[in-house]
């Protein structure tokens, strides 16, 4: 329930000053909270037996840290609790007979609602009496409520407790809150029990918001728990109303750990639906959970994704970004977006820098072309060829459909656009000055010619030729 008074010299140090009329015999530590307009740390205090409130203010010197004398002293015990007659040992409310023994109090027989609140239903309840006006606490879920002459206790208990609770059996409603609190205080079976008990829908609407607070708050054994119970429909979950995977709402809460319990437990794998590839950002891009962890600069939560994710989906040739207008993959993402190091460990993990693009041109083309020198630099350490030539570019348009007789034609196009063009050819056409300058330094080929017969000194005299742009905007992606 709380932690000795004791504790907290260990905690603030052994200059923060307790009051002296407060120990560990009548008082536990319920929470600290730091007052930042009184400069000082609020103990919030709990009675181990009557459960009843207290507090007091240690204030600290802002020059020299140090702990002042306690101010604003609140010690709100009940003078009919247990420990205040000395009883060393706290009630054992828990018991049928100490529940009603509590009612047996004058303060509560003087009261109006014993008048109308039967002492013996209110035990079978698992409540007892606090011993002030007319507050009964229960001895299960800690439920606390008063006015019971003008309120119905019983529906108070069952409808305002934010936890399960013994006495109420099953006649409550267990709540997202008392579920999540039934995990996290690892009681398990009393979970299970609970969501065997819902229907198909409702259990899986349950899982769901169940895993996404888990995930928020970090807990790893609740969330393992949590998807070893569902089907591989909890791949895709809702946040906010907007369909995404459960992958994709790890990695923009920023969870490594979630991230992995869910990669680990192979739920991916067995979910194919789209909303577990893509996250439509406010700029309306769909991104891949793998390019969302680039744009975050998460690269130990893009390394998972390769080790253990889709690997269809969760590898650097794999769709990136997609919108009307353009569509690039994981590893032109990165040099859209300047993510160098995230290229890096792409090349790392076997991106393979001479499998071309549908439209024939290989990463250090399109380096070359956006004048991302960095990069180019980078592909070339890494082994690629610098006088590579681009290919062909392909368009296979809707085939036909094809008669019973007469099968479908080859209906791949391919296009006039000049093609066998190198880095230094793109660079020179993008008008690419340090990229080309960089690759004639270091040993590009300046004679090679394109299918156009054009060698990118060409090229780059069409530029000194040509009337400047009406605009030098640079695109965005």
């Amino acid at each position: 329930m709380g932690t000795p008074v004791t504790q907290l010299q260990t905690t603030f140090g052994p200059n923060f000053k307790v009051p002296e009329s407060i120990n560990s015999e009548h008082y536990q530590v319920s929470t600290t909270i730091w007052d930042k307009k009184a400069f000082g740390m609020v103990v919030r205090l709990v009675c181990p037996s009557c459960r009843y409130l207290g507090s007091f203010l240690a204030p600290q010197d802002k020059a020299l840290g140090l702990w002042g004398s306690p101010t604003k002293t609140s010690l709100n015990h009940s003078k009919y609790c247990h420990i205040n007659e000395r009883s060393v040992e706290p009630v054992n409310y828990s018991k049928k007979e100490n529940r009603l023994k509590s009612f047996e109090s004058d303060s509560w027989q003087q009261h109006s609602s014993s008048q109308c609140n039967d002492a013996e239903a209110l035990a079978k309840q698992g409540l007892y009496y606090l011993g002030i006006d007319d507050f009964v606490s229960c001895a299960d879920c800690h439920f606390t409520g008063n006015q019971l002459k003008k309120f119905n206790i019983s529906n108070r208990h069952q409808t305002k407790t934010k936890l399960p609770c013994q006495f109420l059996k099953n006649e409550i409603s267990v709540s997202i809150e008392s579920a999540y609190m039934l995990l996290k205080s690892d009681q398990l079976q009393k979970f299970n029990n609970y969501i065997e008990k819902l229907d198909d829908k409702r259990k899986q609407h349950q899982l769901e918001e169940l895993a996404k607070l888990t995930i928020t708050s970090g807990r790893i054994m609740p969330l393992m728990h949590i998807l070893s119970l569902s089907d591989e429909r909890i791949a895709v979950i809702k946040d906010k109303d907007i369909k995404k995977g459960i992958a994709i709402f790890a990695i923009q809460q920023n969870q490594s750990g979630a991230l992995k319990t869910i990669l680990d437990s192979g739920i991916l794998s067995k979910n194919k639906s789209p909303e577990t590839v893509y996250f439509k950002n406010p700029e309306e891009q769909c991104l891949s959970r793998l390019a969302l962890t680039i744009e975050m600069d998460r690269l130990d939560m893009t390394q998972m994704l390769i080790n253990y994710g889709n690997k269809k989906q969760d590898n650097p040739h794999s769709a990136g970004l997609a919108r009307e207008d353009k569509k690039l993959t994981n590893w032109e993402f990165c040099l859209h977006r300047n993510k160098l190091n995230a290229l890096k460990l792409f090349i790392k993990n076997d991106l393979d820098l001479t499998r071309p693009l549908h439209t024939g041109e290989l990463p250090i083309h399109i380096a070359a072309a956006l004048n991302k020198l960095p990069a180019v630099q980078c592909f070339v350490e890494s082994g690629a060829d610098i006088n590579a030539p681009t290919q062909e570019k392909k368009i296979r348009p809707e085939r036909p459909t094809a008669s019973e007789n007469t099968p479908a034609p080859d209906t791949t196009i391919y296009t006039s656009t000049p093609h066998k063009q190198t880095a230094l050819h793109l660079s020179a056409m993008r008008n690419a000055t340090e990229a080309y300058q960089w690759l004639l330094d270091n040993g590009a080929d300046a004679t090679l010619t394109d299918s156009h017969g054009k060698t990118a000194s060409d090229y780059l005299k069409d530029h000194e030729s040509a009337p400047p742009p009406d605009s030098t905007a640079e695109t965005t992606v």
